[in-house]
């Protein structure tokens, strides 16, 4: 029996080639960094990182005192300076 075409499915080795994946990857890429521009531009985002710029001096958080836009907003800074390590806690 042979083995099926390279990009047959199931896949039989993580080797087998799958030229699209470098592509994909890379518009994936290019879309994130988009979405992140036009949140940096919206009206309010410097507004939702000075709020969590103030956080820390006043205690654990409430549930009302969090801004999950802000957290947001944070992220897309950080991606789009190159700090994708904490990137992942804020996302």
């Amino acid at each position: 029996m042979s083995p099926p075409p390279c990009g047959g499915w199931p896949p039989t080795s993580p080797a087998v080639h799958r030229p699209w994946r470098p592509a994909r990857a890379a518009q994936a890429g290019q879309r994130l960094e988009v979405v992140c521009r036009r949140l940096l531009n919206e009206p309010d985002a410097a507004a939702h990182v000075d709020k969590i710029a103030d956080g820390p001096g006043r205690g654990p958080l409430t549930e009302g005192q969090m801004d999950l836009d802000g957290a947001l907003v944070f992220a897309c800074l950080l991606y789009l300076t190159g700090h994708q390590e904490s990137v992942q806690f804020w996302w």
